[in-house]
């Protein structure tokens, strides 16, 4: 008799962020923000089969993640029979932001060019019409753009995959985040907005 299986997984990706300064000006209090949106591209998934692992999906989708980022591009698949007990997600080491940080009545907005070293601070201007879209990047992880394997995630319990299973996994992907503002010292100052080197944990419910 063959078991139906319908397997609904979830992977998180919480991005913690710490504050980000390239030589900083004391503030009087912590300027802080939030992306309006904030994109990541997945190029491969992969399960583990007790002896090799196995892709999934291959290719390039990109998601919002404060537009809830879900991914649906390794939908309706019908894996090889088998007993998948880990996970790893390999993204592209670029994250294109758009968003904006308020201090002392100010907001500050992301533009698309460098105020620091680049792909690490977005220079920043207080006219609203000239917000764009600034790529961000983790050097720790390579180039901008490289593409950047994710640390394994165990399935607990394991994901046992029969020959009529209805296999329709999920991954779902949210943030945690903030954005810091910095500026070179006075008397013209050049403001910039940062965000911290990544850490990220996937987190299967």
């Amino acid at each position: 008799m063959i078991t139906q299986y319908s397997v609904f997984l979830k992977a998180m990706i919480l991005l913690a962020f710490a504050l980000m300064m390239l030589s900083p000006s004391v503030w009087a209090d912590d300027p802080t923000g939030t992306p309006t949106s904030f994109k990541v591209t997945v190029t491969k998934v992969e399960m583990w089969n007790g002896s090799s692992w196995l892709t999934i999906f291959s290719g390039s989708a990109q998601l919002d993640l404060v537009a809830g980022g879900t991914f649906s591009g390794i939908g309706n698949l019908t894996p090889p029979v088998g007993t998948y007990s880990k996970i790893q997600i390999t993204i592209r080491n670029s994250f294109p932001l758009l968003g904006s940080v308020t201090y002392q009545g100010n907001t500050y907005y992301t533009t698309g060019a460098d105020g620091g070293d680049p792909g690490t601070g977005s220079l920043a201007t207080t006219v609203s019409g000239s917000q764009a879209e600034y790529t961000f990047y983790d050097p720790a992880w390579g180039n901008l753009n490289d593409e950047y394997t994710l640390p394994e995630q165990i399935i607990s319990p394991a994901v046992t995959v029969g020959p009529s299973t209805d296999f329709q996994p999920t991954l779902r992907f949210t943030l945690t985040n903030t954005l810091s503002l910095s500026n070179t010292p006075p008397p013209t100052p050049i403001y910039w907005i940062g965000l911290s080197l990544l850490t990220v944990t996937i987190v299967l419910p």
